[in-house]
């Protein structure tokens, strides 16, 4: 996997403040990066940042999701 530029500008979240905003728990959200779902800023081995495009881009697939969902019925 090649390195991913960051945009300075944009505000980097933890685990725990995306888990919050996504209102799932945290173990979610490392999930999700493992499996490829969301992109992480690895500063280290212990520090982990997610852009908040990402956690944009998961709250839009999520809400087109349900909205498909519902006209399925």
């Amino acid at each position: 996997m090649s390195p991913k530029l960051v945009n300075l500008k944009e505000s980097l979240l933890t685990r725990k403040d995306v888990a919050r905003r996504l209102s799932v728990h945290s173990n979610s959200i490392k999930r999700w990066q493992r499996d490829g779902r969301i992109s992480a800023v690895v500063i280290n081995s212990r520090v982990v940042r997610y852009e908040e495009s990402e956690v944009e881009r998961l709250i839009k697939e999520s809400r087109l999701t349900e909205h498909s969902a519902g006209g399925a019925r």
